[in-house]
């Protein structure tokens, strides 16, 4: 993740509003995803995995993997071809890195080689040199070597405009 002067314009917090948050600054990493209103595109934060969707419930998640966990339909603590949203889920690799989404960005899980993501996830709960906080990490099933990777939840820095 960036600091905030090399972040980017984002509605991280869904409100209509673009803040200036960190940002991956590898192309190789990337947010968990879902065009939940099907216009090809991620738009804001309520189509990322973290607290700015509110809960099935209508509670607000703590963090991403509680709201990860209700597309586990059959309950057995991972999301995989088995759980009917795991086809809806995208990568999104913001390659231009300014925060707007390009539907040629969008990679379905299996298209990059993920079978699955574990939905037991622990610490490390720390804070990078820049101050993102990195809350949890899970395993990653992958289809080919290396057969296990991770995937964590990362609160970004964001400076409110």
């Amino acid at each position: 993740m960036s600091n905030l002067e090399e972040g980017v314009l984002f509605d991280i917090a869904s409100r209509g509003t673009m803040d200036r948050i960190s940002w991956p600054v590898n192309a190789d990493h990337a947010w968990l995803a879902m065009d939940r209103n099907g216009n090809g595109v991620i738009d804001d934060g309520s189509e990322l995995f973290g607290n700015t969707r509110a809960l099935a419930s209508g509670a607000w998640p703590k963090h991403g993997y509680e709201l990860l966990a209700e597309l586990d339909a059959n309950g057995d603590g991972k999301i995989d071809a088995s759980d009917p949203e795991f086809g809806s889920l995208r990568l999104w690799r913001d390659a231009a890195r300014d925060g707007v989404c390009d539907s040629s960005e969008l990679h379905s899980l299996p298209s990059v080689g993920i079978a699955s993501i574990s939905l037991d996830y622990r610490g490390p709960q720390r804070t990078d040199r820049w101050g993102n906080k990195v809350l949890f990490r899970s395993m990653v099933s992958a289809l080919a070597r290396p057969r296990i990777r991770f995937a964590y939840d990362v609160v970004p820095l964001r400076e409110r405009r």
